[in-house]
């Protein structure tokens, strides 16, 4: 039923002929039957709400049904050796409502869960829903707890609803990451687009990857960021070496070989890479046309003699004089 109360109002209509009310019958005795009277009353009947409808989990977000969250769950996590206290729950602090009128207390328990000895680390209060880590785990005892969270409608019906509650163990953060590259040379051509591949010696693509020794292979990789020295390289969400300015020229008084510097850094800490040195040579393009030197104005002496007039690097020129 929802959340308000029902209200009826029913007129009760005295008239002439005499209606019985709470056993009492009320008429008016007029001889003249034009000239009988009524009288009206309002009676206010408050429809007093049932418990009928179990509590339901809330949060912003959440796939609602009637209005009750459907398959809530909620996550959070904890380090490897520490002791966490109160965890931060995501994507909302753990509450459940009554979703009859009523609004009854709810309690808060834990039902099931995975590891079976979770409640050797945690604990949940009963009246606020807040989850307390008591014991500091290891990643070697376990990666993740699989919490069944019971909220209990305290009333005579006793309605209830559940939750899933995932807490991840996360390994201490005490090794940076490590960066790798399949090449630290590479080529490309001068004025190539913003985005093209940096090449190696054989032409494959230069990809970065990141290893960190605080994880195991089956462990979630993070996310990480590249920093890098230079602005006119950069790295592409695969973690190919890509060109990331227009116009890289290898002409003077351009340098045609850039020397640069690589960092990864986790998105959620502050541990950086030790820097990995790349060079990258730019390949020349046919994209100058040739020039002649300037040749002040000479001049020919008459004859029918072949002579060489000027000589230069690039042309000989001849003149010849017929007459």
């Amino acid at each position: 039923m929802p959340e308000f109360v029902k209200v009826i109002l029913l007129v009760i209509a005295i008239n002439v002929l005499g209606i019985d009310c709470a056993n009492e019958s009320l008429t008016d005795r007029a001889l003249n039957t034009f000239e009988r009277l009524t009288s009206t009353t309002t009676l206010t009947v408050n429809i007093r709400d049932d418990d009928d409808q179990d509590p339901s989990f809330i949060y912003q977000g959440c796939m609602l049904l009637d209005g009750s969250c459907i398959n809530p769950e909620y996550s959070a996590s904890v380090s490897s050796g520490v002791l966490s206290g109160i965890l931060n729950i995501s994507p909302e602090k753990i509450q459940a409502v009554d979703m009859d009128s009523i609004n009854a207390p709810i309690h808060y328990s834990f039902l099931s869960g995975n590891p079976q000895n979770y409640r050797d680390f945690f604990e949940i209060n009963p009246n606020t829903g807040a989850v307390k880590q008591i014991r500091a785990v290891d990643t070697t005892v376990t990666k993740k707890f699989d919490i069944i969270i019971k909220a209990v409608e305290e009333s005579e019906a006793k309605r209830s609803a559940t939750a899933k509650l995932t807490i991840t163990v996360k390994p201490v953060d005490s090794n940076p990451p490590v960066i790798t590259a399949s090449s630290v040379e590479g080529y490309v051509d001068e004025n190539a687009p913003v985005g093209t591949k940096v090449i190696d010696k054989d032409g494959n693509p230069i990809k970065l990857t990141v290893f960190d020794a605080d994880l195991a292979p089956e462990d979630p990789k993070p996310n990480y960021t590249f920093e890098l020295t230079t602005s006119f390289f950069g790295i592409d969400q695969s973690g190919t070496l890509i060109v990331n300015e227009e116009n890289l020229d290898r002409d003077p008084p351009s340098p045609g070989r850039f020397r640069f510097q690589v960092i990864a850094r986790e998105k959620t800490g502050i541990a950086a890479s030790t820097p990995l040195s790349f060079v990258v040579t730019l390949n020349d393009v046919n994209d100058n046309a040739p020039l002649l030197p300037m040749v002040p104005p000479i001049t020919v002496q008459a004859g029918e003699a072949r002579r060489e007039v000027i000589k230069g690097i690039f042309v000989q020129l001849y003149a010849w004089y017929d007459g």
